[in-house]
């Protein structure tokens, strides 16, 4: 009886207790469990870390790339500029009587003023005195939001109504290219010239004297090298101008920490600055071109095509004042457009006979002219050997 009634009190006991929330064995499979705040920790740091070398190689090559396109813009100045004016300065002087007037009325570091006859009338109108300059001007709105602070404009300016000399001057003219420094490495200012001027020994020509419109624009070669006065007994001296033209980045290098420098230089030669003085009368016993036979001038306006050919043409249709056929030479075929009446033209060679009493290879004109109402693209070219 008595182990019954405990058995009782037992289970009563048990069943009055308060069930507990919490399973027998408190671990939990990792799966289910959450994170400490020591690893949360951890983790923060290790993708702070990632994020960060990440954000540094994006932000280098960013850099890289748009250093890249400055250096492009930068070399791309420089060979814009150097191209321009060489093909102006190689034809300096051309047309011109040098009995009144020089082909180089100012040539300094950093600034030349030439003359050219374009359009051939005798005369140097409006437009025909052209010059290069350097603007010092460093606030210039083409370089002033650029980070390098050397950075300046080359410009060009032409005689005007209002500018007869052509005179430099701050943001006259047009602009030819931007970002130009001219400056050795190491340099704060103006250290690479950008013209330098030699004669046939290859001798530097440049004065001591400053340019005659300011010392911004550096020395300049003497007048008497340039042959002034004009039709008196100096001539000029200039065989060749060497351009410089020196440019940099907008920005520094990533790398280096500096800008990156650009140079590209050109020799122009042959640009009608000879030491001639045009007075003379030739010989015709050298090696060009006598002075009774100049060359065929031929209008290219409507030129398609062209053929040099030995027609091996009969006498007769040759023109020669001679009675040989069969011979050989090169005759010149022309085609052109098409129009109502010459657009095929033949000059024959005239030797041995030559035209002209005796004087010259070629006529002036055509020896044949022919028609057709097509354009002449294409020309085949055999043996004339008939009078047909």
């Amino acid at each position: 009886m008595t182990i019954q009634g405990q058995s009782r009190r037992n289970r009563g006991s048990q069943v009055g207790r308060k069930p507990s929330k919490r399973p027998d064995n408190p671990s939990l499979p990792r799966s289910e469990r959450g994170f400490t705040l020591v690893e949360i920790m951890v983790a923060l740091v290790i993708f702070g870390a990632v994020m960060g070398a990440l954000y540094n190689v994006f932000n280098r090559t960013q850099r890289a790339q748009s250093f890249g396109r400055d250096l492009s813009e930068s070399q791309q100045n420089a060979r814009a500029a150097a191209d321009a004016m060489a093909a102006d300065l190689r034809a300096a002087g051309y047309g011109i009587d040098p009995t009144s007037a020089v082909a180089i009325e100012v040539a300094s570091d950093y600034r030349i003023t030439f003359r050219r006859d374009a359009n051939r009338n005798g005369v140097i109108d409006t437009g025909e005195l052209i010059t290069y300059f350097m603007d010092p001007t460093l606030t210039d709105p083409m370089v002033s939001d650029t980070d390098n602070p050397a950075d300046c404009v080359l410009r060009k300016v032409v005689s005007s109504g209002g500018n007869a000399t052509a005179a430099p001057s701050a943001g006259a003219g047009e602009v030819i290219a931007y970002g130009i420094t001219q400056r050795v490495s190491g340099g704060t200012g103006w250290s690479a010239p950008l013209f330098t001027y030699r004669d046939a020994a290859g001798t530097n020509l440049m004065g001591g004297s400053n340019d005659p419109a300011g010392s911004d624009w550096g020395h300049t070669v003497q007048d008497s090298v340039l042959g002034k006065p004009a039709g008196g007994a100096n001539t000029i001296q200039i065989e060749s101008i060497v351009l410089n033209v020196v440019s940099e980045t907008a920005r520094k290098n990533p790398q280096s920490g500096q800008y990156r420098r650009t140079s590209v230089s050109v020799r122009v030669s042959g640009t009608g600055t000879g030491t001639g003085t045009g007075t003379g009368t030739g010989t015709g016993t050298g090696t060009g071109l006598p002075a009774f036979e100049p060359p065929i001038h031929i209008n290219t306006v409507n030129v398609l095509t062209l053929a040099l050919a030995d027609l091996d043409e009969v006498d007769p249709d040759e023109g020669s004042a001679t009675t040989l056929d069969d011979q050989h030479d090169l005759d010149i075929v022309l085609g052109t457009k098409a129009g109502a009446s010459n657009n095929l033209d033949v000059w024959w060679n005239g030797q041995p006979g030559k035209y002209q009493a005796g004087t010259r290879n070629y006529d002036s004109v055509p020896n044949y002219r022919g028609g057709a109402s097509y354009d002449v693209y294409g020309l085949a070219v055999g043996a004339v050997n008939s009078g047909s």
